[in-house]
């Protein structure tokens, strides 16, 4: 029995309305339920089934009837509710109850002795019961006499909610994803106007890396003890900077180094042939000449004709600046 009893998950109902008090008929008999017919009433040695939507017996039950109580305005019976049945309740699956009762006789107990009625034996939730609206759930009209009588039985709604917030606990919902706003010509507007500013910063922090990236070169090309010179105008170092300012590091690097040798080599040019009380016919001023005739005949830029006279005569190249090696 206490497996039994077990099987079945069941959860406390409200109590509802089995009878009125008043007179009706049941199979062209008429019954009076009174106060003192209701307290009359019993139940058998198990607890009746409420049965979802028919009175036959193998149709499945939404709960039992574990007790019966009278109140000043009927009969009520007690009810434990499984899952399905309180769920068909909650959903408004039905309307209306008929109970299904035993008025006179006897009923036989598992230990021989004899349960009179009258005696719920079971109920059924319907759609169209035999009581009609005297069976209802929470509207009720009920005859007294042969005088129409309506009643009204309310039921609170905290008490309702209540009862559901019993039947089924509320669970906290997770809050929704925030929508995206809508796609408004506004909106376009402000994304528009947004990505143009996060445009003009990004060109403003760009141009201020420039200036600093031109500031530092302009400052290595006028330094004097790694290239022996230095620009005598200032613009002069600064385009040279920002032309470099342009090229990945590597080229720049190949630049300086380049840059150094050749303003070496023009120091060396300049001492022996360039100031005055230089010696005439050297071999730098040989090789300055040839430079200067290499430019003119080829029509290239000074730099150019230099290589190419120091790949010509390799001799001269050692000899012209030999001296200014050793004195460097």
């Amino acid at each position: 029995m206490f497996m039994l009893d077990q099987f079945v998950a069941t959860q406390p109902g409200e109590p509802f309305r089995l009878f009125p008090f008043g007179n009706f008929v049941k199979g062209g008999e008429k019954h009076t339920i009174t106060p003192e017919v209701a307290s009359k009433f019993v139940l058998p040695d198990f607890k009746p089934p409420i049965k979802l939507g028919s009175h036959d017996d193998e149709t499945p039950a939404g709960g039992w009837i574990v007790g019966l109580e009278v109140r000043v305005d009927g009969l009520y019976a007690i009810p434990e509710y499984s899952p399905e049945g309180a769920k068909a309740l909650a959903d408004g699956d039905y309307r209306y109850q008929s109970p299904e009762v035993l008025w006179d006789g006897a009923i036989e107990g598992p230990n021989g002795q004899w349960i009179k009625g009258p005696m719920i034996l079971g109920d059924a939730l319907l759609h169209t019961p035999h009581l009609g609206e005297q069976a209802a759930l929470f509207a009720v009209e009920t005859k007294n006499g042969d005088e129409p009588m309506t009643e009204t039985v309310t039921v609170p709604a905290d008490l309702w909610s209540k009862a559901m917030g019993f039947l089924f606990p509320h669970k906290d919902e997770p809050d929704p994803a925030p929508k995206p706003p809508e796609e408004t010509e506004v909106y376009k507007l402000v994304v528009a106007e947004r990505e143009a500013l996060k445009a003009a910063l990004g060109a403003v922090e760009t141009e201020a890396t420039r200036k600093e990236s031109i500031a530092a070169l302009v400052a290595e090309l006028q330094n004097k003890e790694k290239f022996g010179m230095v620009y005598v105008e200032l613009k002069g170092a600064e385009e040279a900077a920002s032309m470099m300012s342009s090229m990945s590091p590597e080229q720049r690097e190949w630049c300086m180094r380049n840059f150094s040798a050749l303003a070496l080599q023009a120091s060396a040019i300049t001492t022996e042939v360039g100031t005055p009380g230089g010696n005439e016919g050297t071999s730098a001023q040989q090789f300055h000449a040839l430079v200067q005739a290499r430019e003119k005949e080829k029509g290239i830029a000074y730099p150019a004709a230099y290589e190419m006279v120091k790949n010509e005569n390799p001799d001269l190249f050692v000899a012209a600046f030999s001296r200014q090696k050793k004195e460097s």
